[in-house]
This record gives structure tokens, sequence and C-alpha cells, in this order.
């Protein structure tokens, strides 16, 4: 390699005065030699009348940034903490309470009309949610339901077996109908479970003719009412407290050609879904039936 024509010779004799070249070439030999006198290292010397630089330990380093963070968080109007928007609990939360609004404006608007008046003319009713889009979910959770309660290789439908599997089964995406409440209104209302709290089911309620009736075979067969209320034309979102409430929940059989119906006891059921997942339940007898 010639070194008079390498960028390291040309760095180098910058450093140098011109009669200095063969110091230069010098180092240039012995620059990858491993016993050679040049290290392979940078040396740095501090300059004159340098600015000295008071040394921080890490800690006081970070606890400086996070405090010069939140200040900039709080000038500019955004104060983070567990009530921000940007929590997908409470957005979650802000979500059915815009749905809950628009239920209610599109029930304000649509009473002051003619019996017969269709609510979809109105912008609330995009709001609403609609059974028919939960029906995919709950034939989804028919085949998470026969794969539990119908593993490979069992053919048995014992009732007792599958009503021990069914209490760590999660029911989002089931379809359940108030068989018994301490609210009137809310025996026979039947639909689709869209969440599950510890003390409540969310579920979502068809409209018209399908409010507590059979819809596309999945509740109890009753007869088809005659009129039917404003809530029950729009259907929607409803929030059904377990306490004191009676519910039943129909499983499929293995060839999905019938139905096994079940009762829940809301009592009994206030647990949470991962919680109850985990959990083993005995049978026993209650008193508080």
């Amino acid at each position: 390699m010639d070194r008079k024509n390498s960028i390291e010779f040309s760095l180098l004799s910058r450093c140098y005065n011109p009669s200095e070249e063969d110091k230069v070439i010098e180092i240039l030999e012995q620059r990858y030699a491993a016993d050679g006198n040049y290290k392979n290292y940078l040396v740095l010397k501090p300059t004159d009348n340098a600015a000295v630089v008071e040394r921080k330990t890490l800690q006081e380093m970070a606890s400086n940034f996070l405090h010069d963070s939140r200040s900039a968080r709080i000038r500019n109007g955004i104060k983070q903490n567990k009530y921000s928007a940007s929590k997908t609990r409470n957005e979650f939360k802000l979500f059915i309470k815009e749905t809950q609004k628009a239920q209610e404006t599109l029930l304000r608007k649509i009473s002051k009309l003619p019996k017969g008046t269709d609510p979809s003319q109105f912008p609330e009713f995009n709001k609403v949610l609609k059974f028919e889009e939960f029906l995919g979910l709950n034939t989804l959770w028919e085949e998470y339901a026969r794969d539990v309660l119908y593993p490979a290789g069992d053919t048995g439908e014992d009732p007792l077996n599958l009503m021990t599997k069914i209490t760590s089964m999660d029911l989002i995406g089931s379809f359940l109908t108030v068989v018994k409440s301490n609210n009137f209104n809310m025996v026979g209302l039947c639909g689709i479970v869209a969440w599950e709290s510890q003390h409540n089911f969310l579920i979502v309620v068809p409209t018209l003719d399908g409010w507590k009736g059979e819809v596309s075979g999945l509740g109890d067969a009753q007869p088809s009412k005659e009129s039917f209320s404003w809530r029950e034309t729009i259907g929607g979102l409803r929030i059904i407290n377990k306490k004191n409430t009676l519910f039943q929940l129909k499983v499929p059989t293995k060839d999905s050609s019938q139905y096994i119906p079940f009762t829940i006891i809301g009592n009994r059921f206030q647990i949470k879904s991962h919680e109850r997942a985990s959990r083993k339940f005995k049978a026993h007898n209650v008193r508080d039936l």
C-alpha cells in the first residue's frame, strides 16, 4: 500500500511540518502493528477557558428529565394520568356513554312522531349498535363453545360435566335471555353479549319482533307482539345487572343440531371472566334461588 497517497497520510501531514514527513511515514508503518509504539486510541485534552460542567448522577438526570417533561405537558394542557382519554378502559367507557346518549337522543326525537316512523332517518341511529352486526360474533362463540365443551375424543354430553366447563368459559358473543329479574321490564329480554364485567352484562338486543322472541333460532319461541314501544323499536345496547337476575344460556350440541339450555345465577357469576377461567367451581346446593 502506498502510504504517501493514502487518506491517512493526507490527514496526518496536516498535523506536522512539511520537514517531518519521515515521522508521518513512521507513524503509518507502525499504525496497525501489534507491537508498535503508537496505540490506536485518541487522547482528548480540555481546551483553554473551558466551562466546568457539573457531573450529575443518573438518578438526578432522570429526575430532571421527568420534571421537565411533566412541566411541558402541563404547559401544553396535556395531563397524563389514569383518567386520560388515551387509556383503553376510559375509551371503552366513553364509547358506552356515547352509544347510550345516542339512543336516548333518538328516543326523545322519535317519541314525538306518530307510530310507524322509521328511526333510520335520524343521524343518531347510525351510532346505535345493531344486533345483526354481532351475529358473526355469536357464530364465533358457538365454535369456541364446541371446542371447549367437546374436546377431541369426547362424545358425551353429560349436563354436569358441561356445567362445570361453562363456569370457566368466556360469555362474550353468547346469546342470553333474562328469565328472572327484579326489574320486570327486563324479563324476556334477549340478545348477544357484547361485553361482560364483574357486575353487569352488556347485551345488544334486536329490534321489533325480534324483541323478547325467537331470533335466528337462538332465543325462546314466544308469540310476537302486535305493538312495540319506541325503545323496543330502536333496540341497541342494554346494561343488565347480574345481581338478583337469572339468565338462560343455550349451548350447541356437538353436531350443532340442537341447543342445550342452562340457567345462570347472576349472584354466583359476579366474577370477572379472566378470574373465572382460572377458578374451579364445585357443584353444591344454594339457598338464594
